[in-house]
């Protein structure tokens, strides 16, 4: 009598997952430092990348966020993720503006932690009433290195 271990098989789906979604970033050559945004939309995993390619696969987002750092990539709301690098913005109402101009709402019942976002990227909460010129001074202030001579 064989007996199926649901267990040992999700491990193995798991595993085989994880494989897919490595080979999926290599064959199309997607570098986690690349990656602007992962979403979740009708059925697929939507990867978009600083070059502006907007890659679909049928991989879980789930399966997909694994592979992303926790200390770059903030889950926003249920189905997306945003790399804070990518962020040019984020207003009073706890959107997030992308650099390639993509706009994100943040969940409604966590104001708190947008907040926090923000004072992280930006220094300040609430958002002062910035002009352009100086979001993009910040935005590249946090992109480029710093040097000291």
């Amino acid at each position: 009598m064989l007996l199926f271990n649901y267990e040992d098989k999700k491990a193995e789906d798991g595993e085989a997952m994880q494989d897919r979604v490595d080979q999926f970033f290599e064959k199309n050559g997607i570098k986690i430092e690349d990656i602007l945004y992962v979403y979740h939309a009708k059925k697929h995993t939507c990867v978009m990348t600083t070059s502006g390619t907007l890659y679909e696969m049928t991989a879980p987002l789930k399966e997909v966020t694994v592979k992303l750092p926790e200390s770059d990539f903030w889950n926003i709301q249920k189905g997306v993720y945003v790399a804070k690098r990518h962020i040019a913005d984020i207003d009073r109402k706890h959107n997030y503006i992308m650099t390639d101009g993509k706009v994100f709402e943040g969940r409604h019942r966590t104001p708190g932690e947008h907040n926090l976002h923000h004072k992280e990227l930006f220094g300040d909460y609430p958002p002062q009433n910035r002009t352009k010129a100086q979001k993009e001074k910040d935005f590249l202030e946090r992109k480029l290195p710093v040097l000291t001579m």
